[in-house]
């Protein structure tokens, strides 16, 4: 191959590798990034500690109504078993035993309430868990998507750099030295094509000298940007 064309591969083989490079960047941060994920764990812990709170509050209700039926079963049957014949007494048991009748209808009603609260917390603590789950069955396939491609791609980085190391062996030294001197200082564009006595990367005219140099094969810069200049 001419060297001509060696540098101008050597170049795409640089800009691939800073590609690459680039790519296997973003990729370790995307494997990283599962904020999504832990938002919707965040979220379902709070759902089932919702959850929990409602359960609790029903089996409290549940107990507490317990106390107040047997209560009640004791008192009625105090009231019409016959053996409290005292007439104050009666009176006392007969406004307790209403008493106990509107503790236990109030507990009902609470215990109703519970019940649905616990219902709505139950389902929305389920479909919080259903969305983490599908999440982390989502991020899983990321996952192994963009370690696949990592895989490929240090692949790919691997095979450019043994290419680059022939092809810059095949160039002359000074050139190569030239080449890596220009190469952070033109934003990783050091070399350039001659088109119709054109600069292809900066668009100027370069001068006939120069233009001779390129045609001859010479090492030449472009008069304007000083990159190195070759024919295509």
């Amino acid at each position: 191959m001419p060297w001509t064309q060696s540098l101008l591969r050597l170049q795409e083989i640089d800009l691939e590798l800073a590609e690459t490079a680039q790519r296997l960047a973003e990729i370790a941060e995307l494997a990283k990034d599962d904020a999504a994920l832990q938002q919707a764990r965040r979220q379902a812990g709070q759902h089932r500690e919702k959850a929990d709170t409602s359960r609790k509050l029903q089996q409290t209700l549940e107990y507490e109504l317990a106390q107040a039926q047997t209560k009640r079963a004791r008192t009625e049957d105090n009231l019409y078993s016959g053996r409290i014949t005292n007439a104050r007494e009666l009176q006392d048991l007969e406004a307790e035993l209403a008493s106990l009748k509107r503790r236990e209808s109030a507990l009902e009603d609470d215990l109703l309430e519970a019940m649905l609260g616990r219902e709505e917390a139950d389902a929305a603590a389920d479909q919080a868990a259903s969305r983490v789950a599908a999440l982390a069955h989502e991020r899983a396939g990321k996952v192994a998507a963009l370690q696949a491609e990592q895989t490929a791609l240090e692949s790919k980085r691997a095979a450019l750099g043994d290419e680059r190391a022939a092809t810059v062996a095949d160039l002359p030294p000074a050139l190569v030295a030239d080449y890596t001197y220009l190469h952070p200082r033109t934003g990783g564009l050091p070399v350039a094509q001659l088109r119709g006595g054109v600069c292809s990367i900066c668009g100027t005219e370069v001068l006939r000298p120069t233009q001779q140099k390129v045609q001859r094969g010479q090492e030449a810069h472009c008069d304007t940007c000083r990159r190195l200049l070759v024919m295509p």
